[in-house]
Parts: structure tokens; C-alpha cells; sequence
């Protein structure tokens, strides 16, 4: 019958938060294949907020299960990772993390040293001259860190 589509959507997504409750790591296991396929029934936004409510729960379980995923759900998961790391002044790991999102690891570094240069300044200094980054890349950062 037409209208059903919402119902059904709303009650997998009851059965998704019911299952995530009991078995995290499962869960997100099972959902991953299907986001990274283009005719997913899952959508991208609930892998996110599935993610970030791990996050805020047990961030050591989501890290060591995004340590283990690849291609874009471990970028997506690295971003997640480094954000929320640097929001709490973890900033070596953030970096780490920022690196490990590939696809966008600039503006993840960015924001990072955004954060880092608020609380410690001579820390965000140190680890960037100390970096493997390229001598541009380095020199863009250095303008993040003396940005009044």
C-alpha cells in the first residue's frame, strides 16, 4: 500500500537502535558493506549518527573498530574521531586520526591545529615543525597558528 514507506523506515530504524543497544561493533559491521554500496538501503546519516553516539559513549571501543574498517567508512570514522578528540584536548591522537581520514586530512589537520592553538599554542607549534608534512603544507599551518 502507498504511505507505508515512512512506517517501515521508522520501525528498521527502531530494529537498528535495538540491536546497536546490545551489540555496537555488529551492528555497524553489518551496515558498513551496504553504505559503501551505491544502492544502500542504509543512509549515510545513520551510519553517522550510530557513530557518534559510540562515540560519545565508549570512544575507545569506536576507535579501535574504525582502526579496523577501510576505504571511505574509515575515512568518515577518522574525521569523526579527530574532531571529537580535539574537542577534549586530545590533540596528538586527534592529529593521528586526522591523518588516517585521508580524503580530506587538510581541513582535518586545520581544524585540529584550530583547537590545539587555543589551549596550547607551543604544542601545536612543536608537532607541526616536528611533522612529516611538506614544507607547504607546514607553511599553510603556520598561518592557522599565528591567526590572532
Amino acid at each position: 500500500g502507498g504511505g507505508s514507506g515512512y512506517h517501515s523506515a521508522s520501525k528498521a530504524n527502531d530494529l537498528l537502535s535495538a540491536l546497536f543497544s546490545k551489540d555496537r561493533e555488529r551492528t555497524m559491521n553489518l551496515l558498513v558493506p551496504e553504505a559503501g554500496n551505491s544502492g544502500s538501503e542504509i543512509p549515510s546519516e545513520t551510519l553517522s549518527s550510530l557513530s557518534n553516539k559510540w562515540l560519545e559513549d565508549d570512544p575507545e571501543g569506536f576507535s579501535r573498530w574504525a582502526g579496523q574498517t577501510e576505504g571511505k567508512v574509515r575515512e568518515t570514522a577518522a574525521s569523526q574521531l579527530s574532531y571529537h578528540l580535539a574537542q577534549r584536548g586530545h590533540f596528538e591522537e586527534a592529529i593521528e586520526w586526522a591523518g588516517a581520514s585521508s580524503r580530506d586530512s587538510g581541513s582535518a589537520y586545520s581544524g585540529v591545529l584550530h583547537y590545539w592553538k587555543q589551549s596550547d599554542p607551543d604544542g601545536a607549534a612543536a608537532w607541526l615543525e616536528n611533522s612529516s608534512l611538506t614544507e607547504a603544507q607546514k607553511e599553510s599551518y603556520r598561518k592557522i597558528l599565528n591567526r590572532k
